[in-house]
């Protein structure tokens, strides 16, 4: 074998070993991205749960401020007394007419 078919041969293997290492590299997945992601897919997951829970409560409290007052409150704030707590009207769409709330952004 001459030099120059040696140093193609070795070339040639060169190359095949970095495109499949190169390749192998590509499908494994980072240990710290995996967990990285599963945390954040779990406190979206979360986040979501407990504003939909909070929303079932705001409803709760809008029906009985309506049952009390026979009338639906003006403002999320009019039943924070009712929730012990305060309402984030920026997360919720209410409508005082119907007493109907929903998520901005569910």
């Amino acid at each position: 074998m001459s030099k120059m078919n040696t140093a193609k041969s070795i070339f040639t293997i060169f190359s095949i070993i970095s495109i499949f290492t190169l390749s192998s590299c590509e499908q494994k997945t980072n240990p710290v991205s995996q967990y990285g992601d599963a945390l954040i897919t779990s406190y979206e997951k979360s986040r979501k749960t407990g504003e939909e829970t909070n929303l079932k409560y705001i409803r709760d409290a809008v029906n009985a401020y309506h049952a009390a007052n026979g009338e639906y409150p003006k403002t999320l704030k009019d039943i924070e007394g009712i929730m012990g707590s305060k309402v984030d009207p920026d997360l919720y769409q209410y409508a005082p007419e119907t007493g109907e709330i929903k998520l901005k952004n569910p």
